[in-house]
């Protein structure tokens, strides 16, 4: 399931900045929030989606739309560059609400995930883009990166799933 939230979003989210524009594809992939409140009935028992639910769906959803189109017609390139920003959306959005259904793990756990899924992603960066050549510095300063703001990111989105309620926490992050 960690593997599954941290590589798949980021996998999907790394395609869509590929064939979309970025600012578009992030507004797209920034949706998992609103998905967390949506989907929290499929995949936590007792939760209820209610009409206040639904209405700010469709104007999350509508606001979205807007903001992406801003008055244009999607192209075939930029459109399929959308689907992978959505589906890493859904990754998020669903990992974040099943880590609520399994068995508790400690967040100590999120590292090992991490090391996995950076793994997965060098794998990827061989198979699917082209040669670099790294320094030094450079090197350190994606440890840096790793280990400080974003594995701490991790770190903490997890803690907080564990003490409070995703749809609170999910809507939270978007204020």
């Amino acid at each position: 399931l960690g593997v599954y939230g941290l590589f798949g979003f980021h996998f999907l989210l790394f395609i869509a900045l590929r064939h979309a524009p970025p600012v578009q594809a992030n507004l797209v992939n920034y949706l998992w929030p609103l998905g967390i409140v949506v989907m929290a009935p499929l995949f936590l028992p007792g939760v209820r989606l209610g009409g206040a639910h639904v209405a700010a769906a469709l104007l999350g959803f509508a606001g979205a739309a807007l903001a992406i189109l801003g008055g244009r017609s999607l192209s075939g390139g930029l459109a399929w560059g959308y689907l992978p920003a959505l589906g890493s959306a859904f990754i998020w959005a669903s990992y974040s609400l099943l880590t609520q259904r399994v068995k508790p793990f400690p967040t100590a756990a999120i590292g090992l995930f991490g090391l996995v899924s950076g793994v997965l992603s060098l794998g990827c960066h061989v198979l699917l883009e082209p040669a670099v050549s790294l320094s030094r510095h450079d090197l350190g300063l994606i440890a840096v990166m790793g280990l400080g703001p974003l594995g701490a990111a991790f770190f903490l989105w997890d803690a907080a799933l564990k003490r409070g309620d995703a749809r609170h926490i999910g809507v939270s992050t978007t204020t």
